[in-house]
């Protein structure tokens, strides 16, 4: 019975210091895509558009993972931001970014990355990322994903 006791008082006294290490974000992101396409003959076609996405984030900081909507990242945790960085390279494609998330106000969301295709002609992207945070709760997080 001490040992029930013992056990639910130990869980009581823990789940604040669980709930610290989880925070749910709200952002309005927007990039900047800046595209030049190089054709065979050496002609360039520069191209630049927006865009934006409203997004969700839970990020918990002990085990360094991010969920953003619903995919899962690793991600560090340092000097108050939790740091995103990804590599794809298949040969004719590269894909490289790196986004920094602020823990504490204001929250915020920015990055970089750039994207190769060599294939069927040279075509490279800039993009710049920018995004606004707001801190929600969990039941806020749940109904976002649930639409």
């Amino acid at each position: 019975m001490r040992f029930l006791l013992f056990l639910g008082a130990l869980l009581l006294s823990s789940a604040p210091a669980i709930a610290d290490n989880l925070l749910y974000l709200k952002c309005d992101e927007k990039r900047v895509l800046r595209s030049t396409l190089t054709f065979a003959d050496g002609e360039q076609l520069p191209l630049e558009s927006d865009s934006e996405e409203l997004l969700v984030l839970s990020i918990d900081t002990k085990n360094q993972k991010m969920l953003v909507n619903m995919n899962e990242v690793d991600i560090l945790v340092k000097n108050g931001e939790a740091i995103y960085t990804d590599v794809f390279d298949d040969g004719n494609v590269r894909d490289a970014r790196v986004l920094f998330t602020m823990l504490s106000p204001p929250f915020a969301r920015y990055g970089q990355g750039k994207v190769v295709r060599k294939e069927p002609f040279l075509h490279v992207t800039d993009v710049v990322i920018r995004a606004d945070c707001v801190r929600i709760d969990l039941s806020e997080y749940d109904k976002f994903l649930n639409q």
